[in-house]
């Protein structure tokens, strides 16, 4: 058997020998629009990748420095690093171990005045609703930064960002449903928060050669090709999606053994998982089971708190957190993968 892969996600410069790229076309605002209409928001502002994206949310947006910005523990480092490069207070969230969001900390937001923002990380496709938590959001005048960098087309079509949020971010990296090799935006339905992302992706100009210094800014702004690549796989995005639940649907169905056991989502709230996760108890003993079989899989990555400079509470304690770091892993998946070599890994796994 070939080496199965534990991601696989082609795009159209696989074996595609017919690329018709324009080079005086502007790709780039091209896609921004369509993605706009696509997650029914006012504005959309594409970038060089997802980190990029959450830094310039943190950057655009104005959030008191002197507050704390909570994080949830299982997230992918970049999230925390964009607020912590940018000199900001982070305090970090244990989850919760049924859906993986963060187990937001009411009481003391509502008790204490040092919370200046909440950022809500949906990973693997789950969705991230603060219906519930709206009033004190509103009364505590909190910002709330989306990190669906592992979730696009995830939710309700009309609304799949909260109202309450002021940038949503997101990721077109090689693992992502949406796969431009590199890169990612930031979508908005605020314009003055739009017009501060435009200029600080490009040096703080709007044209590098017609205009004056407005501001401080960055050189974050995406090329062309990266864009036109993106244009063309929004064409296969909802059938990739299509497959990345069929093949979820797979292992749920015919995953027999007990020492497997998968991470679901809920397809009702328009849910869908781009990964397909388990913990297992000895992640070691299963690798090395499946490598010589010629299958790979990956360890999630460790909890942030193992950052001994993000984690400014050694006491505090991330029980579900560290029960993920320890035990989770990503089975073979993607939209690419061959339906057949699924089910010959779930039957290998199955005699584990």
């Amino acid at each position: 058997m070939k080496k199965i892969k534990w991601w696989k996600n082609n795009n159209l410069l696989a074996g595609n020998k017919k690329i018709k790229f324009d080079i005086n076309k502007n790709y780039i605002s091209v896609l921004e629009k369509k993605l706009a209409k696509i997650l029914n928001v006012k504005y959309v502002v594409f970038t060089t990748s997802g980190s990029s994206a959450l830094t310039l949310a943190f950057y655009c947006i104005d959030i008191n420095i002197k507050k704390k910005i909570v994080i949830p523990n299982r997230t992918w480092v970049a999230t925390a690093h964009a607020a912590y490069n940018l000199n900001y207070k982070i305090q970090l969230e244990d989850i919760d171990a049924k859906n993986m969001h963060q187990k937001i900390p009411i009481k003391q937001i509502i008790n204490q005045n040092n919370i200046g923002c909440l950022v809500l990380v949906s990973l693997n496709g789950r969705v991230n609703y603060i219906n519930h938590i709206k009033k004190i959001i509103k009364k505590r005048k909190i910002i709330i930064i989306e990190d669906n960098a592992q979730s696009f087309l995830s939710g309700d079509k009309k609304k799949y960002m909260n109202s309450e949020t002021k940038v949503a971010c997101y990721s077109t990296g090689s693992t992502k449903l949406l796969n431009t090799l590199q890169g990612g935006f930031c979508a908005t339905n605020d314009k003055s928060i739009y017009k501060k992302i435009i200029l600080a992706r490009n040096h703080g100009v709007y044209d590098l050669f017609t205009d004056r210094w407005k501001t401080p800014g960055f050189n974050l702004k995406p090329n062309n090709f990266q864009c036109y690549i993106g244009l063309s796989e929004l064409k296969n995005a909802y059938l990739k999606k299509k497959q990345c639940i069929k093949i979820n649907n797979l292992y749920v169905k015919n995953i027999k053994n007990k020492k497997i056991k998968l991470l679901t989502v809920n397809y009702k709230t328009g849910e869908f998982p781009i990964y397909v996760q388990a913990l297992v108890e000895n992640r070691l003993k299963i690798k090395k089971y499946l490598s010589k079989k010629r299958i790979e899989i990956r360890y999630f990555p460790p909890s942030l708190n193992e950052a001994k400079y993000l984690s400014f509470n050694s006491k505090k304690k991330f029980k579900n957190s560290e029960l993920l770091s320890k035990k989770g892993v990503y089975l073979p998946c993607g939209p690419s993968q061959n339906i057949n070599e699924i089910k010959a890994v779930i039957k290998i796994i199955n005699e584990y």
